[in-house]
């Protein structure tokens, strides 16, 4: 798999903090969407408790990726910078997350598998695709289904290589990190072809 090398700098920074890649992008997305937020309005969203979010904003603020006011949190012109390659939207009453990232030779099968587990909730994940060259496919669905789905995202693709994942819930933050999160778990096609043999 390989990424925008913006997207391995964030993550970088992202793993130097004790809280999970997940939650700290739950936050800086759902922040990112409604700046300036207060905690309470962003411990909504997130369905978190107000220790827990008074935390993770300020483990933002220490990674530098966030600023706190009295109007509430904003993100950094560094978070705006990273964010801006992670696309997390609704679009016809899905949850689409885009991410700059090739993974054609990446095990989707893991890759779906990891990202269940990280959800919790099966029924949320819808399919797990990715765009190349304009072209989209979501490898293992009928190919009816596969047209419908990829009218859902034409119109957010890029013109290079996104990883793709539409979920059935309306505005899951959760859903858009966690699948950040899988990608970076997820093993070359190849590699897993390799160990099996």
């Amino acid at each position: 798999m390989r990424c925008k090398p913006e997207i391995n700098e964030f993550l970088e920074i992202i793993l130097g903090s004790k809280y999970g890649v997940s939650e700290l992008v739950s936050a800086l997305l759902a922040i990112r969407d409604f700046e300036p937020i207060g905690r309470t309005m962003l411990s909504r969203i997130l369905g978190l408790g107000d220790k827990k979010t008074r935390n993770l904003v300020k483990a933002l603020e220490a990674l530098g990726l966030v600023r706190v006011t009295r109007a509430g949190s904003s993100l950094t012109s560094r978070a705006s910078m990273f964010l801006r390659l992670i696309k997390c939207f609704d679009s016809r009453g899905f949850t689409v997350s885009l991410v700059p990232c090739d993974i054609s030779d990446v095990n989707i099968l893991f890759l779906r598998d990891r990202l269940i587990m990280l959800l919790g909730d099966p029924a949320l994940l819808v399919a797990i695709g990715y765009s190349s060259n304009s072209r989209i496919e979501f490898p293992g669905v009928p190919l009816r289904l596969q047209n419908e789905l990829s009218n859902i995202v034409r119109a957010f693709t890029g013109a290079g290589n996104e990883a793709i994942a539409l979920f059935g819930a309306r505005k899951c933050y959760v859903c858009c990190s966690s699948f950040l999160q899988a990608l970076m778990a997820s093993p070359r096609r190849s590699a897993t072809i390799s160990r099996s043999l």
